[in-house]
């Protein structure tokens, strides 16, 4: 069985995430860049949510407005991994 990771932003942790990946054959990594576009980094974590990643690494590009994305995955039963910045709280 493959573990599918969605990394979202290629900060640090995604360059950690990605190297180690490198050295599993069960694992897949998705590396998606939204290039500070609020809208596509949102678009993106849907799709990763319709993949049915096994988790999801992101370093939003707006704290507040990534939040339903982060709430479907969760729904979804894909944990978040929030790094580099912070999500607003609610």
């Amino acid at each position: 069985m493959t573990t599918k990771i969605g990394i979202n932003g290629f900060g640090r942790i995604g360059r950690i995430v990605f190297r180690a990946a490198l050295k599993h054959p069960d694992v897949e990594v998705v590396v998606l860049d939204a290039g500070g576009d609020v809208a596509r980094q949102i678009a993106q974590m849907e799709d990763l949510i319709q993949q049915e990643v096994d988790a999801i690494i992101i370093w939003p590009t707006n704290g507040e407005a990534v939040i339903p994305a982060v709430r479907k995955a969760h729904q979804a039963g894909i944990p978040v991994i929030v790094t580099n910045s912070n999500i607003a709280e609610q």
